[in-house]
């Protein structure tokens, strides 16, 4: 049974509000808190000034001594509500019943505080803040109401003031809450609510003569024994649970293995036509007594697996031998190769000829060299220009584009372009290598955007943090630019990181080179574009890789919006403290 929990705090001083605030708004270190959890604001946000903003909706009315001057709300429900199947997981929550519970409590302060506009001159909302706080055991809201009555006057009495007054409010906020499934606490409880404040102060204390300071420290210690059973329950259960999903991971590849071979034994199938097929479709007949021998009038053929040999019956001198049935058929009717292959078009099929005639011309296929890319010839006087319009164009950091340079990952060419190679790369268990085989290039200048002629764009990464000792994260973007752009928005990022790009698309290898990293202990972070081609980019990738985290720009689209806006700021910046110096120095002359 889940219960609704209503929680009243009076304010009473400027200092009493301020402190509140400073911990509704983690201006002060939690150490229940969960630094990695982020909070909700429904009312207000986390930079207002609550002491001031409480003091605008007084007015100017006389404030009495002793005068509440605002009350904190504390709105919760019992753990089971927000986490029912993992309820020995504290700071865990169902996303969906934590929603509509959001959704109720906003809904239910709105309702429930606002004031009629009927004469009354201060502002109509009551409540002035109201965070909900995810980063603790439990979820909760603080909520902030300056208790102005019907007449404009400031009178907690009048909402707060007796215990019969807490019960119907306890009673309201519970009924408001039973769709939800929360039913009201038991009426006349002794329970009572703990000051975290007072606790923590407790617990850190080194006083052993104060009962109030024994009887938190010996809770917090059975609170950390019961925390540390569960922890052990929950990591026990998760355990298990992975274990179950690897042997299941592990039976799915399975399955997909055999399928995949399956699929491929069908797939070539239908263009096999074994030699003894031809002989028998070109007139031969198979000895009675002999089954690797084949007879016609003139001529004998010995089959024996892939390969034949045939003689003429009149002289046994002459043999012939060869491997598939277009030599067989060339052997036999004495023609040409194209001649040979329309003959099994005519008998088998079209597409049955020209599966034989790539299966005899493969060996032959792989002998022939690739030819190997030729990145654009180098002119360093032109690096100066190309250099200029990277960082006035894109806002690329003076510092990312010398140090690429000396490491010849970016030059300019002829014409003044930049030029931005592609290399293959290699994850170990600790690095990310980079290789030395250029696959192509990425050209970038005033006149063309695109890729060098003769790239690979099947093959080949460009990256920056290569040399940064042990990798712990890689961070996928869609171009070069892009990756220029993140390396200058985080010229020092807190854990080692690869910022790694496939120049707009990743193939089959491409995705299996992620697979290893990702392997190696390295994190996958998705920080494509929020353009639609980002958005496709991050989700073929997603869909292939088991984990990866996504991160999208703050101020526009691309990371390099984000850049040149942050550029633009601090070029402004920079014009506003050149005004006041200029200001000073005239102030200093006229002295």
């Amino acid at each position: 049974m889940a219960y609704a929990i209503f929680l009243t705090k009076k304010l009473k001083t400027g200092g009493q509000i301020a402190g509140s605030a400073s911990h509704v708004q983690r201006d002060r270190e939690t150490p229940n808190a969960n630094p990695y959890k982020e909070n909700i604001w429904l009312m207000g946000n986390p930079k207002q000034d609550l002491v001031q903003d409480t003091f605008n909706h007084i007015g100017n009315q006389t404030i009495r001594k002793n005068a509440v001057l605002c009350v904190e709300l504390v709105l919760s429900a019992s753990p089971e509500f927000f986490r029912p199947s993992t309820q020995a997981e504290p700071g865990e929550y169902e996303q969906l019943r934590l929603n509509r519970w959001l959704d109720f409590n906003k809904q239910w302060l709105q309702e429930r505080f606002n004031v009629t506009s009927e004469g009354i001159s201060v502002p109509r909302n009551r409540i002035i803040s109201a965070a909900a706080h995810l980063d603790e055991v439990t979820p909760h809201i603080h909520a902030h109401m300056v208790p102005i009555d019907k007449r404009g006057k400031l009178n907690a009495s009048a909402f707060f003031g007796s215990p019969k007054l807490l019960r119907e409010w306890q009673d309201d906020y519970a009924q408001a809450m039973k769709p939800l499934g929360l039913e009201r606490g038991i009426r006349g409880s002794k329970a009572t609510h703990i000051d975290i404040g007072r606790y923590y102060t407790n617990i850190n204390s080194p006083q052993t003569d104060n009962i109030l300071v024994l009887r938190d420290k010996a809770r917090d210690r059975d609170r950390a024994e019961n925390q540390r059973r569960e922890m052990e329950a929950t990591a026990l259960a998760k355990q298990k649970e992975a274990d179950e999903l690897r042997r299941l991971n592990q039976q799915l590849q399975l399955q997909i293995q055999l399928q995949k071979k399956k699929l491929e034994e069908l797939s070539k199938a239908p263009y096999d036509v074994s030699l003894e097929d031809v002989a028998y479709q070109l007139g031969f007949e198979r000895h009675k007594n002999k089954p690797l021998l084949w007879l016609s009038a003139d001529r004998a053929i010995v089959i024996n697996d892939n390969k034949f040999i045939t003689k003429s019956v009149n002289s046994f001198d002459s043999k012939q031998t060869g491997e598939n049935p277009i030599d067989l058929v060339q052997t036999v009717l004495d023609v040409e190769q194209r001649e040979s292959i329309g003959w099994l078009a005519s008998q088998f099929g079209t597409e049955m000829a020209i599966a034989n005639l790539m299966k005899k011309i493969k060996p032959e296929i792989l002998q022939y060299p690739t030819p190997k890319f030729q990145p654009p010839f180098s002119s360093e006087p032109k690096w100066l220009q190309a250099k200029g319009y990277l960082t006035n164009t894109y806002g690329i950091s003076d510092k990312v584009l010398e140090t690429e340079h000396s490491h010849n990952r970016i030059y300019a060419d002829n014409q003044g372009n930049a030029v931005i190679k592609h290399y293959l790369i290699s994850p170990s268990r600790e690095h990310l290598k980079q290789g030395t085989v250029i696959t192509g290039a990425s050209i970038v200048g005033e006149k063309f955007n695109g890729v060098a002629l003769g790239s690979s764009r099947t093959e080949g990464w460009f990256g920056i943090g290569f040399d940064e000792g042990k990798l712990h994260q890689v961070a996928l973007a869609d171009s070069p630019i892009e990756v220029l752009s993140l390396a200058s928005l985080n010229p020092k990022p807190k854990k080692p990181t690869v910022f790694l790009t496939a120049n707009g698309s990743v193939s089959e290898s491409q995705i299996h080179l992620l697979q290893r990293i990702q392997s190696s202990g390295s994190e996958i972070i998705l920080a494509t574009s929020a353009t639609s081609s980002g958005e496709k980019l991050a989700k073929q990738v997603s869909e292939q890789l088991e984990e990866t985290r996504r991160i999208k720009p703050q101020a526009g689209e691309t990371w390099n919006d984000d850049l040149r806006l942050l550029r633009e700021q601090l070029r402004q910046e920079r014009e506003r403290l050149l005004q006041r110096q200029k200001s000073v120095k005239r102030g200093i002359e006229l002295d």
